[in-house]
């Protein structure tokens, strides 16, 4: 097929792409404004050694007290995973939940380690006033169990977390990208539809 009679194809069906074209549009638009725009929370936890043991060498001090800080982070990191810590956050906050999965719960707050001496935790929340309550509730328990995680001969904690000032932004729903990508997709799709339907129309005009 030449690119002139390939143009008349398209242009017959026009009407028919178009629509398809519109209603993809108009489906996409349907599903983005049907999903509720999230806030995203973001904390900050600084571990701070509050009473590293005095190491021979000062190179090898510097490299305990890193690798201890490793070791720590991902022990706060592992609470995040953990079904019962997930749990106490919900009730601490006094929030209800449901746990459909054991796998969707232990992803409910996500965790990751930036440095030896830094941990950010995140998770997002329809409702504002949850996600406020669910960054509060994270960060009396972090604190309070940093605490206990490491104590020295006296029963002082060695290491603890603080946390900074939680942020919240409200993330909005992308509409016109949605939508676009939605026309073009359905642009796409519309004129594959045509050419399928003309093959198998005229199969003999397409044969070598």
């Amino acid at each position: 097929m030449t690119l002139s009679e390939s143009w008349k194809v398209i242009k017959k069906a026009r009407w028919f792409i178009i629509i398809f074209t519109l209603v993809a549009a108009l489906a996409a638009y349907w599903f983005v404004n049907a999903q509720p725009e999230k806030y995203k929370v973001s904390i900050g936890f600084d571990l701070i050694l509050n009473d590293a043991p005095q190491a021979g060498e000062y190179q090898y001090g510097s490299y305990y007290d890193l690798k201890g800080g490793e070791i720590y982070s991902q022990t706060i990191i592992s609470w995040l995973m953990t079904p019962s810590f997930v749990a106490e956050v919900y009730d601490n906050a006094e929030i209800g939940y449901e746990i459909d999965s054991f796998s969707q719960f232990t992803t409910r707050f996500k965790a990751k380690s930036y440095s030896a001496q830094n941990v950010i935790i995140t998770f997002d929340d329809v409702y504002e006033p949850n996600a406020k309550k669910l960054a509060e509730s994270i960060i009396e328990l972090v604190e309070t169990k940093s605490r206990e995680v490491v104590m020295d001969g006296e029963g002082k904690p060695v290491w603890e977390a603080k946390a900074d000032k939680p942020i919240i932004i409200l993330i909005e729903n992308k509409v016109w990208l949605v939508v676009v990508l939605g026309a073009l997709g359905g642009l796409i799709v519309s004129i594959i539809l045509v050419f399928l339907r003309y093959y198998f129309k005229n199969p003999d005009e397409n044969r070598d």
